[in-house]
């Protein structure tokens, strides 16, 4: 799913890092509204952030496959049409089709 094809981000705002650590700390810094992450790697982030007393909010994750989107604390506008769209793909299907295609347990 291409986030800003189905019109949650603006195009052009897609950010790609190659190092998690730059982009966990433009997130708290406010920078980025949003990480997508592996659900160990962002488990590991929700704990060390919050030693330093960041809150960090899982939006989705799911057990049959490591991913997860986390999100800057104050990101309730990007959360709410992430979690949407979220909603969408579950309830169309789409998400259980690609479980399915990959043979992943959903």
């Amino acid at each position: 799913m291409d986030l800003e094809a189905a019109g949650i981000l603006p195009a052009g705002t897609l950010v790609t890092f190659t190092d998690y650590l730059a982009a966990m700390t433009d997130m708290v810094a406010g920078v980025l509204d949003t990480v997508y992450a592996e659900t160990p790697v962002s488990y590991y982030w929700i704990t060390e952030y919050a030693k330093l007393g960041y809150t960090i909010e899982v939006i989705f994750s799911k057990p049959y496959w490591p991913v997860a989107f986390i999100a800057n604390k104050d990101s309730d506008e990007l959360v709410a049409k992430i979690s949407g769209m979220i909603a969408v793909l579950i309830a169309e299907g789409w998400i259980a089709e690609r479980a399915e295609y990959y043979g992943m347990v959903y």
